[in-house]
């Protein structure tokens, strides 16, 4: 006889299929657990609570910064490559100051994560733990990461005064980013 699983943290019944509790949005992680008279064959364990958030690993600001600087080592060697097969015009003007934009919101929208972000084991995910989309990436870093750079970086220096560790990119986006 199979046991009832229920939601840790609404009570509601759940399937041992289900990932995510379709009353709360709390998400599941399951497994199977050693062999017992009284334990069920799956074991829920909550990652996030009503607000989708309790106990999760927050990346915080300094983390961060080493996967922006791998990022933008990465950036500048391939703008420099691009730039080299372009020669110099008005174009290579555009493509060097898109260049930073396209690689951020490609990987980010794709993965959930840059190059330096895969190094540093941090990624991007929504409240409910997948890969952002790509509208809430495009506003992430375009109109997001102006609001953070304008008022002199503020934006990110609050990543590492906000408990949940968001910058206000991250706010505008409804994002978070969390270690692996």
């Amino acid at each position: 006889m199979v046991e009832a699983l229920f939601c840790p943290n609404c009570g509601l019944e759940r399937t041992p299929e289900s990932q995510f509790c379709s009353e709360c949005g709390v998400r599941f992680r399951t497994e199977i657990a050693a062999p017992s008279v009284s334990s069920s064959p799956l074991v829920a364990e909550v990652v996030s609570s009503a607000s989708g958030n309790a106990g999760r690993n927050f990346a915080g600001f300094w983390i961060r910064f080493v996967a922006w600087i791998i990022d933008m080592v990465i950036v500048v060697f391939i703008q420099k490559l691009v730039l080299f097969a372009v020669i110099f015009g008005p174009l290579s003007v555009l493509v060097g100051m898109s260049m930073p934009f396209v690689y951020f919101i490609i990987l980010t929208a794709a993965y959930g994560r840059t190059a330096g972000k895969m190094v540093t084991g941090i990624e991007v995910i929504e409240i409910d733990g997948a890969i952002p989309s790509v509208g809430r990436v495009i506003v992430r870093e375009t109109l997001g990461k102006f609001v953070s750079i304008a008022p002199l970086m503020l934006g990110y220096l609050w990543i590492g005064f906000s408990s949940e560790k968001r910058g206000r990119h991250d706010s505008i986006a409804s994002t978070y980013v969390v270690r692996t």
